[in-house]
């Protein structure tokens, strides 16, 4: 992880040329994507299920709607009550985004990394 943030700082600092912020529109995603998921992680990958995975979860937050407040930071599975996150218009650093992350007081769930909330029970049947 802490590769992936530096390869992105690094690419945005370089694209910004001291500017304080950046474009969402300007940003490489697509080089950004496949840096992330081929080279970074990908290298560690060895089966294809967990590729994809890999690969859904970058499409997911490497892209310029990353950048809007009301950005989903995962979908609601169908039917269910569960509160969604989204991204906080008041966060602008990194100090903020942690403080915000900490203070994140909902029971974590499945469907917040792309998986249905009953893969437990789809693991144990197995």
């Amino acid at each position: 992880m802490r590769c992936t943030l530096d390869c992105i700082d690094e690419w945005v600092d370089s694209m910004g040329k001291n500017r304080s912020n950046i474009d969402p529109d300007k940003i490489p995603w697509d080089a950004l994507r496949t840096l992330i998921a081929q080279s970074v992680f990908g290298g560690k990958i060895d089966n294809d299920f967990d590729n994809k995975i890999l690969q859904s979860l970058v499409d997911q937050f490497f892209r310029p709607q990353a950048f809007n407040t009301d950005f989903e930071l995962f979908q609601r599975a169908v039917g269910s009550e569960e509160h969604i996150l989204t991204v906080p218009d008041q966060c602008k650093s990194h100090k903020d985004f942690a403080k915000w992350i900490k203070e994140i007081d909902y029971t974590e769930t499945p469907s917040w990394s792309g998986l249905p909330n009953n893969v437990e029970k789809i693991v144990r049947q197995r």
